[in-house]
């Protein structure tokens, strides 16, 4: 008898294709990293000025619980196993079963590790999303930056919090959720894979502040 056909063998083989499944969900979800980053953190878009730094929360942020109401609002619209696996993702499930009418302005959810999980071209640099929930609507940028050793505020950007990345069954199509405080606008994003990486296929804004 081949030792694939043992329970044991069984077990090595579910071990190595859980492996495998979450070795290539971790690479999809560095490519729509990069893909966003490229486009959004490496200059200014009305002046094309490059930044300098771009300072990003090191975890993932939690969601508000008006995002049911925007994935509809995405033109293609996102696969429902996209928005299923976002939500769980982003530890925010129960969010499926909500209507509009639930939502009082709370936030949902669980925020992630997310420092050094990013490669991207632009310049970054994390700081606890702790500072930034205490720190961002209190304190003048320029002096979080000072706080946190970042130099030249001014041409800085940030700070930046993404989300957990959702992905359909195929791995073809991928949801991401931005809040740019520098920007002040939270986001969603709709990536579809291609022969030559994942590509934004579509945008909605949430909330502009």
């Amino acid at each position: 008898m081949s030792k694939w056909n043992t329970p044991s063998g069984l077990l090595v083989l579910c071990l190595f294709v859980c492996s495998n499944c979450q070795h290539s969900t971790k690479n999809e979800e560095l490519g729509v990293y990069s893909s966003y980053s490229d486009k959004y953190l490496m200059e200014d878009l009305v002046y094309h000025l490059p930044y300098d730094i771009v300072v990003l929360s090191d975890h993932t942020v939690e969601l508000p619980c008006f995002i049911i109401e925007d994935f509809s609002r995405l033109s293609p619209h996102p696969n429902p196993s996209t928005i299923s696996n976002f939500l769980i993702r982003n530890g925010a499930q129960h969010l499926a079963h909500l209507t509009s009418s639930d939502c009082n302005g709370s936030i949902h959810g669980t925020a992630y590790p997310i420092k050094n999980k990013i490669v991207s071209r632009a310049n970054l640099v994390f700081i606890p999303a702790s500072a930034i929930n205490e720190e961002y609507n209190r304190i003048p940028w320029p002096e979080i930056c000072k706080r946190h050793g970042i130099p030249n505020p001014q041409l800085n950007h940030g700070p930046v919090i993404l989300s957990r990345i959702g992905f359909n069954e195929q791995r073809t199509e991928a949801l991401l959720y931005v809040e740019d405080h520098a920007a002040g606008v939270g986001a969603l994003f709709l990536f579809m894979a291609t022969s030559t990486g994942w590509t934004e296929r579509a945008s909605v804004g949430c909330w502009v502040s």
